[in-house]
């Protein structure tokens, strides 16, 4: 069985190269993932599954709902794995897989999309920011079940993380409120794609 291994890791890039503009920070580009994934669809006798692999701190919303829409659309068996940070942009990525699952000690946090750069402040600029909301929210619930009522409630939690809105999930809350299927490892997501089992 052909096994192709996605790492998610570092800073989400968007339309900006965060490596030329800070040399050394690690990061994920949506445009050498959406070119993996569609690479592993179009080579089915050689690729049979995707295991995705995540230790992220998020960054741009945009880039990681592309790639979380590219994860859920792809016509092989996926499964993923949160080994250290699913944090931001990180959180629909994390659920996209047909299987999740969760290390013990990883964390989960989502919080309000934040805009970048001079804005100007109108109704249509609130409007955006919703909208924004709204597009996180609704792929989160069509992944996992979770209403979206119940995910906007998360994002904008106060009191639960340092300095702002937001809530972080441990491995435990993030199975417990059913973003994530199961507390597990790379072991236990090989053995959902059935890698290494007897025929």
């Amino acid at each position: 069985m052909g096994l192709y291994l996605l790492q998610i890791s570092g800073t989400i890039e968007g339309h900006i190269s965060l490596a030329a503009a800070q040399p050394g920070l690690k990061s994920t580009a949506y445009e050498r993932v959406f070119a993996e994934l569609v690479g592993c669809a179009m080579h089915r006798d050689e690729v049979d599954c995707v295991l995705v692999l995540i230790h992220t701190v998020g960054g741009d919303a945009d880039a990681g709902l592309a790639i979380a829409e590219a994860i859920a659309s792809v016509n092989v068996p996926t499964a993923s794995v949160v080994l250290g940070t699913a944090h931001s942009a990180g959180f629909p990525i994390a659920v996209a897989a047909q299987r999740t699952f969760i290390a013990p000690s990883a964390v989960m946090l989502t919080h309000p999309v934040a805009v970048m750069g001079e804005t100007v402040i109108s109704p249509l600029t609130l409007a955006d920011g919703q909208r924004y909301h709204n597009r996180m929210a609704d792929f989160i619930s069509r992944r996992t079940g979770v209403a979206a009522s119940t995910v906007t409630d998360l994002m904008m939690a106060t009191g639960k993380v340092a300095g702002g809105l937001g809530t972080m999930l441990s491995a435990d809350e993030a199975v417990s409120q059913r973003f994530i299927q199961a507390v597990g490892g790379i072991t236990q997501a090989l053995g959902a794609l059935e890698i290494g089992k007897e025929a």
